[in-house]
């Protein structure tokens, strides 16, 4: 049986000395004020949402990582209400899009014509289209003006306190990532941010109105492969921000899952969207060929107008 370690008392006098100079060297947690004091926390969207972590931080005790997620979990709840509003009206609106379209068209050749007259019967046509499909268009309007002052002062808000840095962010207190001011130098929030994004975009399309407007369709696939391209661009954030964007995308996908759940929609006044009236992404070679179909009539209208210039 080997001898048990023998503690002598000049190495129970180093413990205490060893266990301080430790202490001193880590960072101290925040207090409220901290922000303000350097210059992080402001009425600005970004000073905002770096004001609601630091009380977050300080009020819970919670960690760095998980100060991060459940702020950026908190944010996505405030818009939550925007949210279901923008999908009460989008909802109502898939199944009239073709009256919607007809007037517009319409409107389009009165307008070319001038009469004003014609004009206005026709913006009353379209207004009573719209009242009675109860679709507020003033609150759709209103809608980006809410989200992307949000999702950009997250981005930006979070970005600063890991460049400035703020010395906590360097105590995440996640063994995963236990610096959230370092990129992720294994790629793997880039890399499961595409995955959420992408799963984000399919899940979504159920909601777009891609029958009136199949090049949406397109744009969407289009979006999801430079998804792929910017995990390498990603790849440099900061893993603090990194963890916020994909908290917050992970958060929207399940939020867009459940809101197209029927008895979620029913008790939310959401109206059931026809099976005929939702939207299915193009597969990629529907979009390659859509790609290849606007080149050639961009080409056939560019001969078309020299044609016509020479005469």
């Amino acid at each position: 049986m080997p001898p048990e370690p023998v503690i002598t008392d000049a190495a129970q006098d180093l413990l205490p000395d060893m266990t301080s100079v430790v202490a001193t060297h880590l960072p101290a947690a925040l207090q409220y004020g901290d922000l303000a004091a350097l210059g992080l926390a402001s009425w600005t969207p970004a000073g905002m949402i770096r004001w609601s972590f630091e009380i977050i931080n300080v009020t819970t005790g919670l960690p760095w990582f998980f100060t991060i997620v459940a702020g950026s979990l908190f944010w996505r709840a405030v818009l939550f209400p925007i949210s279901v509003k923008s999908l009460q009206n989008s909802a109502r609106l898939l199944p009239i899009q073709g009256q919607i379209k007809k007037l517009q068209t319409e409107m389009g050749l009165v307008r070319t014509s001038g009469d004003k007259l014609a004009m206005q019967r026709v913006a009353l046509k379209l207004r009573k289209v719209y009242k009675d499909a109860n679709v507020s268009m003033g609150a759709t309007a209103l809608v980006p003006f809410i989200q992307i002052p949000v999702t950009l002062g997250m981005f930006f808000g979070i970005k600063k306190m890991c460049e400035l840095p703020l010395l906590q962010l360097t105590q995440s207190g996640f063994s995963l990532l236990p610096d959230l001011t370092v990129a992720d130098p294994y790629m793997v929030l880039p890399i499961l941010l595409c995955a959420a994004v992408n799963a984000q975009i399919q899940i979504g399309a159920a909601e777009m109105d891609l029958v009136s407007r199949p090049e949406m369709g397109h744009v969407m696939n289009g979006l999801r492969v430079l998804s792929l391209a910017g995990v390498f661009i990603m790849s440099s954030f900061p893993s603090g921000l990194m963890v916020s964007l994909l908290t917050t995308s992970a958060a929207t996908t399940v939020q867009s899952w459940a809101l197209q759940q029927p008895k979620i929609r029913a008790s939310l006044n959401i109206p059931q969207v026809p099976r005929e009236a939702r939207g299915k992404l193009p597969s990629p070679k529907e979009t390659v060929q859509y790609l290849i179909k606007m080149y050639r009539d961009k080409i056939d209208e560019a001969k078309a107008q020299q044609q016509r210039g020479r005469r």
